[in-house]
């Protein structure tokens, strides 16, 4: 399985399943962080490697890349597999994303959210190999939003029982991701139950 601070790859286009991904990863208390598709085999294995990944949520569509990396990736043991229409099959031990989410208990795992969970982002890689960015949680939040709810008012606190990701906005423009986190607004991208059903799938799969 996977721990808190496993780092999970997100392989896909833009797709309700990335943010999907992201959020079930951080309330696991693992790191997503983001694979630029247009990457060749030579950057692909150089960001995986980089970033320790352990899982990948990946688009069928690139299966094939992944078959001919996969050997030069020995701690890559989590696959998750998003059926896209190009009808790739599944790579030897990946599992189908919607049967992940189908095999998931839809119980909430109690556990303690921590201010120094990771926040990753990686560079395109125009100047070079890609360049990962650690934040933790709480000082991109900070950073980032400047700790305040949407609302205004007091800061928010970073602790588990809020949902202390309550909408994010991701947009892939070929340069890499644009991501905006708040607390307050109460709006969610997807379902909570669908969320809490990827976390538990994530923990629990492996090949």
């Amino acid at each position: 399985g996977l721990s808190p601070d496993s780092k999970i790859g997100l392989f896909m286009y833009n797709c309700p399943e990335y943010i999907e991904g992201m959020l079930g990863a951080f309330k696991a208390r693992a790191a997503p962080f983001n694979v630029n598709y247009r990457y060749v085999e030579e950057e692909l294995v150089y960001l995986l490697r980089d970033a320790k990944a352990r899982a990948i949520v990946y688009h069928a569509a690139f299966a094939p890349t992944l078959a001919k990396i996969r050997p030069q990736l020995p701690d890559l043991h989590v696959l998750i597999q998003v059926e896209d229409g190009s009808h790739h099959a599944l790579l030897p031990g990946a599992v189908e994303y919607e049967a992940a989410l189908a095999s998931a208990s839809p119980k909430r795992a109690e556990q303690e959210a921590s201010p120094d969970d990771l926040y990753i982002l990686y560079t395109g890689g125009t100047t070079g190999m890609p360049k990962g960015v650690l934040w933790r949680s709480a000082d991109i939040f900070i950073a980032a939003m400047g700790g305040r709810r949407l609302t205004g008012g007091e800061y928010a606190q970073l602790r588990a029982e809020q949902d202390r990701m309550l909408y994010l906005v991701a947009d892939y423009e070929g340069r890499g991701w644009s991501l905006n986190l708040g607390v307050g607004a109460g709006l969610t991208p997807a379902s909570d139950d669908k969320v809490v059903k990827l976390r538990d799938a994530v923990a629990v799969t492996k090949t």
